[in-house]
């Protein structure tokens, strides 16, 4: 090997042991590592968790892929957006009829509570005449 590859390779040596160092630090020791496994859940620690029994109620990939094939064909069957544009606009539609037809009842409801107002005032006026004839006929009389 000559001196420019081995040098390389020396160079290369020194960064891998470098990062080793780094990373010494951060590993666990022989006496924490005992520490740590007789720390881990027992057995009777573990079966509070879903077992396969448990997980075999649910749904697998396959049967999703069933419901998913089942839902296209039920969003085939729904409204788009075009129709729901279409009944928009006929709602639209209906709703201005019903609106100028509500004006129409409003404005004829406006002209009966001014017929009903001039009819009050021309009663009262009547029955304010007759109560004056009713007063003068009792003063001639008494």
């Amino acid at each position: 090997m000559d001196q420019r590859k081995s040098g390389a390779a020396l160079k290369d040596l020194e960064v891998r042991v470098t990062a080793l160092e780094q990373k010494l630090p951060t590993l666990l020791t022989r006496d924490e590592f005992k520490t740590a496994i007789s720390s881990l859940a027992t057995k009777a620690d573990l079966e509070r968790f879903a077992t396969k029994a448990d997980l075999e109620r649910f749904a697998t990939k396959a049967d999703l892929e069933q419901l998913r094939i089942e839902t296209r064909a039920e969003l085939q069957r729904m409204a788009t957006k075009s129709d729901l544009a279409e009944s928009h606009q006929r709602l639209q539609i209906l709703f201005e009829a019903l609106r100028d037809e509500i004006r129409v009842i409003a404005e004829a409801q406006a002209a009966l509570a001014v017929k009903l107002d001039n009819f009050s005032a021309a009663v009262l006026a009547e029955f304010a005449r007759v109560d004056q004839r009713l007063m003068r006929l009792e003063a001639t009389r008494g």
